[in-house]
């Protein structure tokens, strides 16, 4: 009987204890988990104001103001502007995160205009606010450019005969060395229009003009070889960018030139003339060379010098250089951009 009972007791017990247990450990409905929620962000949008709608004429400066904007908290405010329309064209806008915004107005065709979309962003850190706004840029139909803010500048570059080329095998990429015609001058918006008239060259005109756009595609290809940044123009008389040949001084001396005209008061290309000596023999060489040879200039060669004076680039004294002064007969080393032609492209056009 003592054991019995001793037994009862036992089992007693371990039932208790596991019954201790499941109450300890049972699953409770009200345990399952919750998703936290992240508190709201405390505080209100900016309100951004991008100014009212503008008309402006071709090639005049731009300004937006964002100075309107507001942040209801009195927060401190950032701004960006971005080109939204049309996205065919590339505008020099400067620091698009300022809160005063300026460039200058492309260049049209004739008659033409032209809706350009701005968007302004505006952040607190926390929340955005967004506006747009239209600039209506008018044709010289409707305005001239005041001949008062217009200048032209032009330069000259020689030839010489192979013969008195003194290295005869002078290559590399040279230093970094470049120089501007005009300081803070360039082309604003793109794509800059040129047109080709070989008709005097005295070479098939075929390969004249195909010599030429080559040496547009490799400045093209450097501003930013995403975009069209040089377009050849459906007449020669709508170019922005004119080439052709005329008669200088005969053969060797004045092998070409360069004129260029831009606004004064925003610094904009307007237009170039590049103008090769008829009198002189020009021809697209097959091969390249360190050297000169024989009594003709290569086209590409020269046309990549006068091309870089289009675009503001100025001379410099390495002859490694294609913005170097003098070219020789049969030279190809300038159709290869330099160190310093290169810099001083990407310091004009980013």
């Amino acid at each position: 009987m003592i054991f019995l009972a001793i037994l009862s007791a036992v089992l007693i017990s371990s039932v208790t204890i596991v019954g201790l247990f499941n109450l300890s450990f049972a699953a409770d409905a009200t345990d399952t988990p919750k998703a936290v929620e992240s508190p709201s962000p405390v505080g209100h949008p900016p309100v951004a104001n991008a100014g009212e709608d503008l008309t402006v004429k071709e090639n005049e400066k731009i300004t937006l103001d964002a100075s309107q904007s507001t942040d209801p908290d009195g927060d401190q405010l950032k701004y960006h502007w971005k080109l939204l329309s049309p996205k065919r064209i590339k505008l020099d806008v400067g620091d698009s995160n300022s809160k005063i915004l300026s460039l200058t107005a492309p260049s049209l065709e004739s008659n033409k205009k032209l809706v350009l979309i701005f968007k302004l962003t505006v952040s607190d850190g926390t929340f955005l606010g967004t506006d747009t706004v239209k600039v209506l840029v008018t044709g010289e139909e409707n305005s001239r450019t005041d001949p008062k803010n217009v200048k032209t500048v032009t330069v000259t570059d020689a030839g010489n005969p192979s013969g008195k080329f003194s290295i005869q095998d002078l290559c590399g990429d040279g230093t970094n060395a470049y120089s501007f015609m005009t300081a803070g001058v360039k082309w604003k918006t793109f794509p800059v229009t040129f047109g080709i008239d070989a008709t005097n060259s005295h070479m098939d005109i075929t390969q004249a003009k195909a010599a030429i756009r080559k040496v547009f595609s490799i400045y093209d290809a450097l501003i930013n070889p995403t975009l069209t940044n040089f377009k050849e123009a459906t007449t020669f008389s709508s170019a922005q960018i004119k080439i052709s040949w005329r008669p200088m001084d005969g053969q060797y001396g004045r092998l070409g030139y360069t004129s260029y005209s831009y606004r004064t008061d925003t610094k904009a290309m307007l237009s170039a003339t590049i103008n090769f000596d008829s009198t002189d023999k020009f021809f697209a060489s097959t091969v390249e060379r360190c050297s000169a040879s024989g009594t003709s200039f290569d086209l590409q060669n020269i046309a990549t010098h006068e091309i870089g004076h289009a675009l503001n680039l100025g001379h410099v004294s390495d002859r490694l250089q294609s913005m170097y002064p003098t070219s020789y007969a049969g030279e190809t080393l300038k159709r290869s951009l330099g160190n310093g032609d290169k810099l001083g492209v990407k310091t004009l056009y980013g």
